[in-house]
């Protein structure tokens, strides 16, 4: 790679990280009940993490400091993104990063399984498809989890349930 596409990729990566970064610190300290994060996305984040400073170590002579930049931020991105949770809590629910006060559920719904629960919300000024409909958010909690969640949501939004489910 020449200078020019590595410091791209590296302004690429910083970009990346400050705005996952962001969203990491508006939910953190917000969120009181965490989603259900998949075991196989901790695998997949370290096998990445172990692919990226293995391919580095072993290119190790062609490499620059803007190699090592890259990979830093890169790592960081990574971790970050694993660490933003979706959840509920006092002030309110945050999905993907976004905060959202209780005033602006709209609607919202429930789904329990073996595995857990799956919380449905609709949220005003959501954006509708081509369709006209609005497409519910949706968080997976542990079956724990679901019910202090689900009993948060009755608790501050008990007069908006509405059947979403698929």
């Amino acid at each position: 790679m020449n200078d020019s596409v590595k410091i791209f990729s590296t302004v690429i990566f910083f970009l990346l990280a400050v705005l996952i970064a962001i969203r990491f610190l508006k939910t953190r300290g917000k969120i009181k009940v965490k989603d259900q994060q998949p075991k196989m996305m901790f695998y997949l984040v370290d096998i990445l993490v172990t692919l990226l400073v293995l391919s580095t170590i072993f290119t190790y002579k062609t490499n620059t400091w803007l190699d090592y930049v890259r990979l830093a931020f890169t790592i960081l991105v990574i971790v970050l993104f694993y660490n933003v949770h979706d959840g509920v809590g006092d002030d309110g629910v945050s999905i993907q990063g976004t905060n959202y006060i209780w005033e602006d559920i709209k609607g919202w719904d429930y789904a329990t399984s073996d595995k857990g629960t799956t919380l449905y919300f609709e949220m005003h000024g959501q954006k509708m498809d081509k369709n006209g409909k609005v497409t519910p958010k949706m968080i997976n909690f542990t079956k724990e989890n679901g019910e202090e969640a689900l009993k948060m949501i009755k608790e501050h939004v008990q007069k908006k349930y509405k059947r979403m489910r698929k």
